[in-house]
């Protein structure tokens, strides 16, 4: 690869702070989430991952770096509904392989830019929560990134909520009452029965195992929910949600727990506006999710402000990228879960 496409390949981001996936959270090695992937060649991944579905795994960054005679290509993958990410380390990109690289880039850069096109100037008759339309299902309370989240009372009209540089890759708003934990369920939304049946749905193991001591009509249930059986993986909280409602309709017992109707908490004070943000910290391959319980009327303005920027940040992140007219295979995605993660419903 001639030198000058190096530098120019190199200087695709721009001034954007490099993030190197070498330290911090991203810098294990493993074949999952929250970890580092290694490929050989852009082929060895393309033969892998195409036809790659958008919906679970999305592009929030990307950098090249000089290899020798050629470059390597780091790719920061998130998956929308766990709240996980996880970088592709491709060691080597020839000069053959840049058109279908750019439009790789451009697609996914064009996919991750969409959640922020209907950000309004000014809140008028605006709705927030209208802007949650085609949200596929992260949650900041579930999966990895619970132990990641920050939860903050309010956003005010005033403060610094972030002690480093960060970049918001995602958002929705919802609607949240003031509540405590509903002691009858164990802040489960389950109802007893419902409970005992989770727990022999989590007990049946890990991988293949666990999915091979599933009835034949289970497993087509998961598979129409879009439910990955088997391989490496295990039954998570959205299929272990699915079975339990599943199992207790078959049974005709109560799926949900009489006093708090299946939320896990009871309501102690009236309805108000929540924020959730998913920020990554570019400099460290970090990301967490942030929820704002209140945002108060007065303060829309100041949301939709950060919004905005964070949507003009990506924007100028991928806008140097050349066009390709290569077309990239891409599946079907999923449902949009978060509701039915965030309630039980």
């Amino acid at each position: 690869m001639e030198k000058n496409l190096i530098r120019k390949i190199e200087n695709m981001r721009g001034t954007f702070p490099l993030w190197t996936p070498e330290k911090g959270d991203l810098a294990k090695t493993g074949n999952y989430w929250d970890c580092k992937q290694e490929k050989g060649t852009w082929n060895q991944f393309t033969q892998e991952w195409f036809p790659m579905d958008k919906d679970y795994n999305r592009l929030v960054d990307y950098s090249f770096k000089r290899a020798g005679d050629n470059v390597s290509l780091n790719l920061w993958m998130t998956h929308p509904r766990k709240g996980a990410s996880r970088v592709i380390s491709i060691n080597e990109v020839y000069k053959s392989d840049l058109p279908q690289i750019y439009a790789f880039l451009r697609d996914m850069g064009k996919e991750l830019i969409s959640r922020f096109q209907n950000i309004p100037e000014s809140p008028g008759r605006a709705n927030p929560l209208k802007l949650r339309e085609g949200y596929k299902g992260w949650n900041p309370c579930e999966d990895s990134m619970a132990e990641k989240s920050l939860f903050l009372e309010s956003l005010g009209a005033k403060g610094r909520f972030f002690r480093q540089p960060t970049e918001i890759i995602d958002f929705y708003f919802n609607k949240n009452v003031p509540s405590k934990n509903c002691e009858a369920c164990h802040h489960t939304g389950y109802s007893p029965r419902a409970l005992e049946i989770e727990k022999q749905i989590y007990s049946l193991g890990t991988g293949l195992d666990s999915f091979q001591a599933l009835s034949e009509e289970e497993r087509r249930v998961l598979e129409q929910a879009g439910r990955p059986l088997g391989g490496p993986l295990e039954i998570d909280s959205l299929s272990a949600h699915i079975l339990t409602k599943h199992r207790t309709r078959k049974e005709r017992v109560k799926h949900l727990c009489s006093k708090c109707h299946g939320h896990g908490f009871i309501p102690i004070g009236d309805e108000r506006l929540g924020l959730n943000l998913w920020v990554i910290l570019p400099a460290e391959g970090k990301s967490r999710g942030v929820y704002f319980k209140e945002v108060p009327k007065t303060s829309l303005p100041r949301a939709y402000e950060m919004l905005r920027e964070a949507r003009d940040v990506l924007i100028a992140r991928f806008k140097r990228i050349p066009q390709s007219d290569i077309k990239i295979p891409y599946e079907k995605g999923f449902p949009d879960f978060a509701g039915m993660l965030m309630g039980h419903g």
